[in-house]
């Protein structure tokens, strides 16, 4: 199951790169990428509503819906500040972002309460995302600006990632990947679509034809990132699943 896991992370961490690469190529403009990530997010609803056996949109439970829109609200933030303020974000950044995120999930979503680890066992399951910590503090350059804006974007994408992960713990116990995939994509796509209304004609007179085909390209790679991170949080231990999702 541990191995499973693994591969599980890797493939979404390889995708995630791939994805954010493609990013790089498309566009040096951020709105138009930012709402290409929008239309790729509605193809995903819209190939996974092909699926014959799909449920309702609205959840049952009122913690899960809210759990829902706490994973779309923390996945818009993240990547809408990312895109729009990419010269702000230094890589180390978002490698300590990275580190930090997956670890506070885990004790907000009570994950870490489903694990009966001897205290050393806890410290020891800590020890690789030290080595990440140490690892940016001897990387980040000596010349990377602390100004407030620079801060206050860290702060954000921290708080949102944490939401959106937490959020993402909680609600997988209790449905099917591809389900989950489905509600929360057309979830994002609404709300990028409602910070994209201010540069709506800025987006329908930029916006290129073969957009559409990235978009489409971009939604594959979505759906096999989010249904590989729910699979390795649905099927490996909530600690193990935490230091895969920090690390890789």
């Amino acid at each position: 199951m541990a191995k499973l896991s693994v591969f599980n992370f890797i493939i979404s961490s390889l995708l995630l790169c791939s994805a954010l690469q493609l990013f790089k190529s498309i566009s040096s403009d951020s709105i138009i990428n930012i709402a290409i990530l929008c239309l790729a997010n509605f193809f995903n609803f819209l190939i996974l509503s092909m699926r014959p056996d799909k449920k309702p949109l609205i959840l049952n439970d009122k913690k899960s819906n809210l759990c829902l829109l706490g994973w779309a609200t923390g996945y818009v933030v993240v990547y809408f500040l990312y895109l729009y303020f990419p010269k702000n974000l230094h890589p180390s950044n978002i490698v300590l972002i990275k580190c930090i995120a997956p670890t506070l999930a885990l004790f907000f979503s009570n994950d870490w309460k489903l694990e009966n680890l001897s205290p050393k066992a806890r410290i020891q399951s800590f020890l690789p995302l030290i080595l990440l910590f140490l690892i940016y503090v001897i990387e980040r350059p000596s010349d990377q600006g602390h100004s407030t804006t620079n801060i206050i974007l860290f702060l954000a994408i921290l708080i949102s990632f944490v939401l959106s992960q937490t959020s993402t713990r909680v609600i997988s116990k209790s449905y099917k990947p591809f389900e989950l995939t489905r509600r929360v994509s057309l979830l994002i796509s609404m709300l990028f679509l409602i910070m994209l209304l201010p540069q709506l004609q800025h987006i329908v007179n930029e916006f290129k034809v073969q957009y559409f085909l990235y978009s489409f390209l971009l939604s594959l790679m979505i759906i096999m990132i989010q249904l590989f991170n729910i699979v390795g949080i649905q099927s490996s231990p909530p600690s193990l699943s935490a230091l895969f999702m920090s690390s890789i």
